[in-house]
């Protein structure tokens, strides 16, 4: 992991929140970092305790997370991703207009498909 921030790859912020691994930045102008062993072991076993709320957690509580700010699309997903309900409550907020134009053009693909499938936007709780 460390190498890979060294080569900027994974960012310092996305190795902690999807690998749970902590990574000290001591000098970025020479790419010197170091793992903080203890606060990765924190980490992990944070990740570990909330894990399966995450992947419980309200669509719409996500949403709410997402327009806040408080998560990001890297937040959604599959795993290692926490918010798997990320991607349905980014449509319902896009249909909504509460994420910016700007935002909309990233997450066509999720529009398009709520639009051509009312029946499926329905069925997961999102306006047809």
């Amino acid at each position: 992991m460390l190498e890979d921030v060294i080569d900027g790859f994974v960012s310092v912020e996305r190795a902690r929140k999807d690998y749970g691994v902590v990574i000290r930045v001591l000098d970025e102008e020479i790419l010197s970092y170091r793992v903080d062993l203890e606060a990765t072991d924190t980490e992990r076993n944070h990740i570990r305790e909330n894990r399966i709320a995450w992947m419980r957690e309200d669509p719409h509580a996500v949403q709410e997370k997402f327009v806040k700010g408080e998560i990001d699309e890297l937040d959604g997903g599959p795993a290692p991703r926490r918010h798997p309900g990320l991607g349905r409550a980014q449509g319902a907020a896009q249909n909504h207009g509460a994420i910016p134009r700007d935002d909309r053009k990233a997450n066509r693909g999720v529009l398009e498909v709520v639009q051509r499938n009312p029946g499926l936007a329905r069925k997961n709780g999102l306006p047809g």
